[in-house]
């Protein structure tokens, strides 16, 4: 008599799901090698779920490993390189963000992902983690036009003038970050949950007052993110003109790796896609936004010191949320995130 199949049998199915979708997804996977290498994605992984819950208590990488993403494999990075190589700069290759200031680091890692297809650990035996657990700052922009009307419009108001004057952000919270596969909280009571699907890009070296022109130099990679939205909590706050603090600060998911700047030809390229269990909710481009990373990195390096490790957000791109579509999400939603070359990004939401 066959076994009957239990909750927890369902959990590990889908988990094992969102392992394997870590980087393929039908559409989406262009499996393209330039003369660099190929494409160079980092990520923090963990060899079990009880390592990886232990980080995101205390929101250190302690357990965390680096791999490189080659395929469908995960390659620990002391394989690709000799971490002990003082040509690197890197003392130590243990935890991502010690990665991000050394270019020749990210060339190497090329060299080798292109004479090693395959080998190391399958995407089915590991966990990811954001692949940085704690960043420097989370800069959230708005650099959509659509999106920002739509949300002015949703608290009842125009778009203000200034917004077209220059970019504006606010800050996330950068202690409740999560990776592929992992389950995200929305506060209980919330009855308008929400998902938007940005992208980040990755500061790589400390600046302050950068030049536009310059201000791309600064990129290390980019990566797909998710910034879950309490919407109702949302609009209350910004009605007494506090932001969207309350509204944003349960968490945000990034993921599933960090993609080498080199390899993205034109980052306004990039086709992308929004599910919610499984049904298409949005599917458009990057496009052109109003602003690009570069002008956020100048604006915001104006007034702040950005240092390795800084995620800046783009902003919801059009049509890239429930709110666009006059829909919400529901307890026990799975929201899946695309994007050509970065990836697929995957969270089941739960109210605490």
């Amino acid at each position: 008599m066959p076994r009957q199949s239990t909750d927890s049998d369902e959990s590990q199915r889908r988990e094992l799901q969102y392992r394997a979708r870590i980087i393929t997804h039908s559409g989406f996977e262009k499996g393209r090698v330039r003369a660099s290498g190929g494409l160079v994605k980092l990520c923090q992984y963990y060899t079990s779920d009880e390592q990886r819950d232990v980080d995101l208590s205390r929101r250190i990488p302690w357990e965390a490993r680096v791999g490189l993403v080659v395929h469908q494999h995960v390659v620990p990075v002391t394989n690709c390189v000799d971490p002990s190589d003082t040509t690197l700069g890197l003392p130590l290759a243990t935890k991502l963000v010690e990665w991000l200031e050394s270019r020749s680091a990210w060339a190497r890692l090329a060299d080798w992902a292109s004479r090693h297809p395959t080998g190391g650990l399958s995407v089915t035996d590991v966990y990811m983690g954001p692949p940085l657990l704690r960043p420097s700052a989370l800069l959230c922009f708005h650099g959509f036009e659509e999106h920002a009307k739509m949300v002015a419009g949703f608290r009842g108001t125009d778009v203000a003038a200034e917004w077209y004057d220059q970019p504006v952000y606010y800050s996330g919270n950068s202690t409740a970050l999560y990776g592929h596969g992992q389950r995200v909280p929305f506060p209980r009571g919330e009855a308008q949950m929400d998902f938007e699907l940005t992208i980040a890009c990755v500061i790589g070296r400390r600046c302050r007052n950068v030049p536009l022109e310059r201000a791309g130099e600064y990129i290390c990679g980019y990566c797909l993110m998710n910034d879950w939205s309490a919407r109702a909590a949302q609009a209350r706050g910004q009605k007494i003109g506090m932001g969207p603090g309350c509204g944003k600060d349960h968490a945000t998911s990034l993921g599933p790796c960090l993609v080498s700047k080199d390899e993205i030809e034109d980052i306004r390229d990039l086709k992308l896609r929004a599910l919610v269990n499984g049904e298409s909710w949005c599917e458009t481009h990057c496009g052109q936004p109003r602003y690009s990373f570069e002008e956020m990195i100048t604006i915001a390096s104006k007034c702040r010191t950005l240092y390795p490790g800084t995620v800046i957000s783009s902003g919801a791109v059009d049509g890239g949320s429930g709110l666009a579509h006059g829909r919400f999400l529901q307890e026990g939603d799975t929201v899946t995130l695309e994007a050509e070359d970065l990836g697929v990004l995957v969270n089941t939401i739960y109210v605490e």
